[in-house]
């Protein structure tokens, strides 16, 4: 996860261990299979002005980018944007459907699943 972070933020590295520090919960690993933690997320809403969902899933980190990483991952990640940038249920909902519908639908294919 350091190195994650060391190579995502650079010099802000510290700012975003000290954010993740700042609140039980932040350092937790967003999804087990990412080394993206949910500090990453708040972060990007406060400092990196990603206004949406999905310019944090498939921009400004790692989440979304290898596949998808789960509904609880979007989910987690959603609302703590959400209570940053102030999303009410419909908003956050509208926001997880939209990076939903960006992940390719492997149903039905023999050996590959989502």
């Amino acid at each position: 996860t350091v190195s994650h972070l060391v190579s995502s933020y650079g010099t802000a590295c510290s700012a975003v261990v000290a954010l993740a520090q700042s609140e039980d919960g932040l350092s937790d690993s967003l999804c087990a299979e990412r080394n993206v933690i949910a500090a990453e997320a708040v972060w990007a809403a406060r400092s990196e002005m990603a206004c949406h969902l999905d310019d944090f899933v498939f921009r400004r980190s790692g989440l979304g980018t290898l596949g998808h990483p789960g509904l609880g991952a979007l989910e987690r990640a959603a609302s703590l944007m959400g209570a940053e940038l102030g999303w009410d249920p419909s908003r956050r909902a509208l926001e997880l459907e939209h990076v939903m519908q960006q992940f390719p639908d492997y149903r039905g294919l023999e050996g590959v699943t989502p």
